[in-house]
């Protein structure tokens, strides 16, 4: 230890390799960790999908843009994983794997479909030049999500999938919970009196 104190060279010389040593664990550490089998990748994908398809469902029925936004993120991450998982099964001639992917692909299409809406609708309805700016910059976002999913579902048939039954209905997201100590809206149609 007195040797490191008397010369700095040496000091300096240990430093600097425990610091370059630590910089490539840093470094190397999360692509390590972000190597998913192609199973894991579908089942991340479901999540994804998941929770996009519940949001953009709440987006949909409350207009709200933002939520459609981060709904997009997640379909759009879903569907990257996908993609990996259809080009794999092509590559591997795994038809259980690309019929996996062709499954999730068409499920995620309704979500990005309901995001769409969502975004047409707020750019046609709302009088706020920002809110219409955003839902137009999401319609083109979203159909270049839509564009990659349809990909997905390609390359999943190409790999051997078979595509959905016709009148396929992807299964309904969860209902949303109900607000907690909240009244119900009124609904009140009749006329009101004269008075």
């Amino acid at each position: 230890m007195r040797m490191f104190l008397k010369s700095p060279r040496v000091g300096l010389k240990l430093m600097t390799l425990i610091a370059g040593v630590m910089a490539v664990l840093l470094l190397a550490a999360p692509v390590l960790a972000e190597d998913l089998t192609p199973e894991q990748k579908l089942a991340r994908a479901a999540e994804l999908s998941a929770q996009a398809a519940q949001m953009a469902a709440t987006a949909q029925e409350t207009g709200n843009i933002e939520m459609a936004q981060e709904a997009l993120a997640l379909a759009g991450e879903a569907s990257n994983l996908l993609n990996e998982v259809a080009a794999y099964a092509g590559d591997t001639g795994n038809t259980e794997l690309a019929q996996s992917a062709m499954n999730q692909a068409a499920a995620l299409s309704a979500a990005i479909g309901q995001i769409t809406a969502t975004a047409q609708y707020v750019a046609a309805n709302s009088t706020n030049p920002a809110v219409v700016n955003a839902a137009n910059q999401l319609l083109v976002q979203s159909g270049e999500v839509q564009t990659l999913n349809q990909g997905t579902m390609e390359l999943a048939l190409n790999a051997g999938a078979t595509p959905p039954a016709e009148g396929y209905q992807p299964p309904a997201p969860p209902a949303p919970e109900p607000p907690v100590d909240e009244d119900p809206p009124i609904d009140d149609t009749t006329e009101a009196s004269p008075t």
